[in-house]
């Protein structure tokens, strides 16, 4: 695949644009080979080039917040990690995919140097589905390659409001060893909810986990996810606050409203409802923030299809009005997936309130089934049974009594404590012990 010969540079951060297969990856990664695999590939988005990407090693230091008071005590170990990785991607036909992302690194005079794989290169150029744009200012104020991880995957699903994944899924993407966190509750106490208070505390998204099982056993995870509308206090200097500023012509300027960063998806529909639609750049981009780009797309497509059937004079405002009045009737498909989705989580309920009524059933049915056996024991030896009820022992110590000593040890015992005052069970049982031996 070719590289494209322009790409569009924002005014200032570090926003990375990937394909969501690299997003939902499998490696074996720490936090520091992870945000260093990360910032070679918005080195390569930024420089449109693959191979020679150099950059000073305090730069990295600072860009990607890597705690160490000399770096060339952790950089060659971790550059070796990096060059080693291989990442498996799944393909749309669901294959799997082993890529290494970064195959050669080299060190000099405080200069660090990577080549990318071509092969991964549809995975960060020409994106126009699919994809997730993030600013890594964000992931590396997380300190773990699961928080990293998991805040990755829960932004590509920010718009949704949720991620929902088998706890396999979620042991693959956040890096849970099935071996040494076999148990869910391990894996939660170690991995998820560390991660979680990581990301809550230090990123601008809030994620919420919530645990769905089938039956007694936790098999799935949905973790809902909010935009901040600010960052967390202290986490952020006003020079990372500025740089969620895209457009060339706002300014760092306190009085002046910071807009909110499109994706390349949204401003493509943006362009589009300016240039065919007759919409201004300042509705357009009101449209996306208040109905989504999927709603707009749709009313374009609409618009569109009525355009072919008779020629509409003045489609600017007939456009607008497509939008106000959802020509497309797409707000009721949305709304056709959320009682779908309602139905579904309501269908689960029901199945785990089954599921608990029937394992009350099945441990009643035990019960009386061990009860059953208990009587039919005592049953079969009614003079040991009156013996030692009338010492008040329960039927059920009896029993067991009955299936472990010989009846005859059992009468030897009774007759030699009959008319003892303060019997127990246990002391009887002690001296049945004593007596077998």
């Amino acid at each position: 695949m070719g590289i494209p010969k322009t790409l569009p540079r924002e005014k200032s951060g570090l926003w990375l644009t990937k394909d969501n297969k690299l997003v939902s990856m499998h490696a074996n990664m720490t936090a520091t080979t992870y945000k260093l695999t990360n910032y070679f590939l918005w080195r390569a988005q930024q420089e449109n080039k693959l191979d020679g990407l150099s950059v000073d090693c305090r730069t990295i230091i600072k860009d990607c917040n890597i705690k160490a008071t000399n770096f060339s005590e952790v950089l060659l170990s971790e550059c070796k990690k990096v060059a080693l990785t291989q990442i498996s991607v799944m393909d749309d036909n669901g294959n799997w995919k082993v890529r290494q992302i970064i195959p050669n690194m080299t060190y000099e005079d405080g200069i660090l140097t990577a080549d990318i794989n071509p092969k991964v290169a549809p995975y960060i150029y020409g994106l126009k589905r699919n994809f997730t744009r993030g600013n890594m200012l964000q992931t590396n104020k997380c300190d773990t390659y699961a928080a990293i991880r998991l805040y990755e995957t829960c932004n590509s699903w920010a718009r949704t409001g949720y991620a929902y994944y088998s706890i396999e899924e979620w042991r693959s993407l956040l890096g849970g060893d099935k071996e040494i966190y076999a148990r869910f509750s391990n894996f939660n106490q170690k991995i998820i909810k560390p991660a979680v208070k990581i990301v809550n505390e230090n990123t601008d998204l809030d994620i919420t986990p919530e645990y769905i099982k089938t039956g007694r056993k936790t098999t799935h995870m949905k973790i809902h996810v909010t935009k901040k509308s600010y960052l967390p206090e202290g986490k952020a200097s006003e020079a990372e606050l500025n740089d969620i500023v895209v457009e060339s012509n706002i300014t760092s300027s306190p009085t002046v409203e910071q807009e909110v960063t499109f994706t390349l998806e949204e401003r493509d529909v943006i362009r589009k409802m300016t240039k065919e639609y007759r919409q201004t750049k300042k509705n357009a981009e009101s449209y996306i923030r208040n109905y989504g780009v999927e709603y707009c797309k749709a009313q374009m497509e609409y618009v569109r299809q009525e355009n072919l059937k008779q020629e509409i004079k003045r489609i600017g405002g007939y456009f607008r009005k497509a939008i106000e009045g959802d020509y497309a009737g797409s707000k009721q498909v949305q709304i056709e997936a959320a009682k779908a989705e309602k139905a579904e989580h309501e269908e689960i309920a029901a199945w785990n309130k089954d599921a608990v009524k029937m394992d009350s059933l099945f441990e009643t049915a035990s019960q009386s089934s061990e009860k059953a056996l208990e009587q039919s024991i005592l049953a079969e030896h009614p003079e040991v049974t009156a013996l030692y009820q009338g010492m008040g022992i329960s039927d059920d110590r009896i029993a067991r009594w009955l299936e472990k000593y010989s009846e005859v040890l059992l009468f030897k015992i009774a007759f030699k404590l009959q008319g003892q005052s303060g019997i127990t069970a246990d002391y009887i049982e002690a001296n049945l012990n004593v007596s077998e031996k």
